[in-house]
């Protein structure tokens, strides 16, 4: 606080007054500013800033929490409501990082996460749409390219899953489902085959994974850990699960040879 620079003039018209300013505990140059309308993002210290894009409403911010190993952070706004977004990626955005033709952003841990029953009943739930669940994957193009993709290796550099990517020019994030590719002969199109392809392979267990980024010929690539759900850190339930998945395949071949005979 020995000196001070004010931020105003650097601020889009219509941002309103500020009511929070948090400073990336990663990164010192990313600022995030929440103010009486919207919430905003700057790479270079407040010299710049460029409003969050996604579903926020325009809403006044009066909080922000930043939560490092799941890289996200929390706004609180003033209808007693929470919003978050990634910004795993944002505080990588170096100058040397932006200018590269091709990027591929270290990705946060992921969790694979215990299923839960339904509870049924009416209640309204005030919540948004959340995001896939898995590994966040991200890469920016500066210019559009022929041809991209992710591949994902377990521990013995086995190619467990393949992700086909975009290929135009822009920041490109995608899902990695924390499942194996599908199985063999699940290609054709009876509905519990379609289901089953959808849902994907068998889950990926816990542990240590190599992301592998594939741009016309440039390839780049990052560790990705794999972790527990840690509110149940009993692996047991991932077995239990696996084997509910597999009895309902075959309950649901069985169930299509009877109706067709």
């Amino acid at each position: 606080g020995l000196t001070w620079k004010s931020l105003t003039d650097s601020l889009p018209a219509g941002a309103g007054s500020t009511r929070t300013i948090t400073e990336d505990p990663v990164n010192g140059d990313v600022l995030y500013l929440g103010t009486e309308f919207q919430a905003f993002v700057s790479l270079d210290q407040g010299r710049h800033w460029t409003r969050f894009n996604g579903n926020l409403p325009t809403v006044a911010v009066h909080a922000l929490a930043i939560n490092v190993p799941s890289g996200e952070i929390v706004a609180g706004t003033h209808g007693r409501s929470l919003w978050i977004t990634p910004v795993n990626e944002i505080r990588q955005m170096t100058d040397e990082v932006l200018q590269k033709p091709v990027h591929f952003y270290k990705p946060v841990s992921a969790v694979v996460w215990k299923s839960e029953p339904s509870t049924g009943g009416t209640n309204r739930r005030f919540t948004a749409e959340n995001p896939p669940t898995g590994a966040r994957l991200t890469y920016h193009l500066t210019k559009p390219a022929s041809a991209a993709s992710i591949e994902v290796l377990d521990g013995t550099g086995t190619v467990i899953r393949k992700l086909d990517g975009k290929t135009d020019a822009g920041l490109h994030a995608m899902t990695w489902d924390l499942r194996r590719s599908p199985p063999a002969g699940s290609n054709n199109n009876s509905p519990q085959r379609r289901w089953s392809r959808n849902r994907g392979g068998a889950r990926a267990q816990p542990g240590t994974y190599t992301v592998r980024l594939t741009v016309d010929g440039d390839v780049q690539s990052h560790p990705l850990t794999v972790i527990i759900d840690p509110e149940h850190p009993d692996p047991a339930w991932l077995s239990f699960e696996e084997e509910a998945e597999q009895q309902s395949d075959q309950d649901s071949e069985f169930d299509e040879e009877h109706d067709q005979r």
